[in-house]
C-alpha cells in the first residue's frame, strides 16, 4: 500500500512539475520582458533534455505570448524601411540577419503576423541548436478562392528534430480573429507537428519539397480542392468526396458527398446556406439533405442541386468542415454579400490574407 502511495505521489509531483514548466512558458516575467532572442531561447530550453522538448517549449511560448497583429493585417503592411524600432538595433558594424531583426521587433512589440511568428520560431530554434526553416506558400484563407489561382499568402515553419523534418504553424495555432477584428488566443494543437498528409490540405509550399510528401499534389490540384474550415482539423478525416471544390451541375442533379473517418459516431449533412457556420447550426430545424447509412469508416449524403444553389456546406458531426462552390449550368450566379461572414468568429486561417 505504501509502495502504491509513493508511486502515486511521485506521479502527481511529476505531473505538477510539468504543468509548472508549461505555465512558465506563458507567465514567466523574465522571458516575457526580454528582447534578446539568444537569452529567451536559453531561458525556454534550459530544462529541456531532448530536441523535441526544446521545440515544444519554444513553440508553446510563442503561441501563448505573441498576439496576432490585426492592425497590420487590415492595413496590409508590416515592417517598413526607416522604421525607428528597427534602427534601434543597428548599433553594430555588422547588421544582424533579417530573421534576427524581425524577431527582436516581435519580442519588443509582442505582436506579429505570420512572417514574424515564423521568423521568431526559426531564430529561437537556431539559438537552441535546432535547425528550422521559414516556409513560404499558399494557404486557403477564403472560400471564394476555391478553383481560383492565387499568389503566396502565408508563412510557416519546418523544423528538424532528431534528424527528421516536421511541419508546424505558430500563427494558426495561436488563436483567431473575433467579430470585432480583435485577436483572441485559443491554442490549436492541430498545427504542431501535424501529418504532412493532412497539413497539405490547407498549406501548399512554394518549394514543393517542403510538403514532406513522396508524391505531393500539384498546385493545380491543390487549387481545385474544397475550402476547409478550422473545424476540419478538429475531425479525424481520412478522405472525402468530391475531391474538387468546384461542383458543376444542372438543376435536379444529385451530388454524392462522402467522408471517411475513424470517429465512432459519424453524422453528415449538406446545407446550401452560404453563410452557415458551426455557431449557427442551432437555428435550423430541418436540413436540405438526404442522409445515407454509414458503411464502415465512411458516411455519405446526397444533395439535389437547385437553380439558386451557389455554395454547399458539408456538416460533419455538427461542425461545418468544408465548403464547395457550385456552378449551376444555364443559371447566372447570384450576387452575394461577403461582409456578412466577417461578422462571426473567424479562425486565423480565414484571415491570414497576405500574411
Amino acid at each position: 500500500m505504501k509502495g502504491l502511495l509513493a508511486v502515486a505521489l511521485f506521479f502527481l509531483v511529476s505531473v505538477t512539475n510539468a504543468q509548472v514548466r508549461l505555465a512558465n512558458y506563458i507567465v514567466d516575467n523574465t522571458a516575457y520582458a526580454t528582447t534578446s532572442t539568444d537569452t529567451l531561447s536559453q531561458l525556454l530550453t534550459a530544462d529541456a533534455k531532448t530536441e523535441m522538448e526544446k521545440v515544444r517549449a519554444i513553440f508553446f511560448w510563442i503561441v501563448n505570448n505573441i498576439d496576432y497583429n490585426t492592425n497590420v493585417f487590415y492595413q496590409n503592411r508590416y515592417v517598413r524601411k526607416g522604421n525607428k524600432d528597427e534602427e534601434e538595433y543597428d548599433t553594430s558594424s555588422v547588421l544582424p540577419s533579417l530573421d534576427e531583426r524581425v524577431s527582436r521587433l516581435v519580442l519588443k512589440r509582442k505582436v506579429a503576423v505570420c512572417d514574424g511568428y515564423a521568423r521568431l520560431f526559426k531564430t529561437l530554434c537556431e539559438h537552441a541548436g535546432i535547425t528550422s526553416e521559414v516556409i513560404t506558400g499558399y494557404a486557403k484563407t477564403n472560400m471564394n478562392r476555391v478553383g481560383q489561382r492565387f499568389i503566396s499568402n502565408h508563412k510557416w515553419n519546418a523544423v528538424m528534430i532528431d534528424s527528421n523534418w516536421y511541419l508546424l504553424d505558430a500563427t494558426w495555432a495561436a488563436g483567431y480573429i473575433n467579430g470585432h477584428n480583435e485577436f483572441e488566443r485559443q491554442y490549436d494543437a492541430n498545427y504542431f507537428l501535424p501529418s504532412p498528409k493532412t497539413f497539405i490540405w490547407d498549406h501548399y509550399p512554394e518549394d514543393v519539397k517542403w510538403a514532406l510528401l513522396p508524391e505531393p499534389p500539384s498546385l493545380a490540384e491543390y487549387n481545385r480542392t474544397p475550402f476547409k474550415t478550422s473545424e476540419f482539423s478538429h475531425s479525424t478525416i481520412l478522405s472525402f468526396k468530391p475531391e474538387k471544390g468546384l461542383v458543376e451541375a444542372s438543376p435536379g442533379d444529385s451530388i454524392l458527398f462522402e467522408v471517411e473517418s475513424t470517429d465512432r459516431i459519424k453524422r453528415l449533412w449538406i446545407s446550401s446556406d452560404p453563410y452557415l457556420d458551426s455557431s449557427s447550426l442551432f437555428q435550423f430545424d430541418c436540413w436540405e439533405y438526404l442522409e445515407r447509412p454509414s458503411s464502415g469508416s465512411k458516411v455519405s449524403a446526397v444533395f439535389v442541386i437547385e437553380p439558386q444553389t451557389e455554395w454547399l456546406n458539408v456538416v460533419y458531426n455538427d461542425r461545418v468542415i468544408m465548403r464547395y462552390k457550385v456552378n449551376v449550368k444555364g443559371v447566372a450566379a447570384p450576387e452575394t454579400d461577403d461582409t456578412k461572414d466577417g461578422k462571426r468568429k473567424t479562425p486565423m486561417k480565414a484571415l491570414t490574407g497576405s500574411n
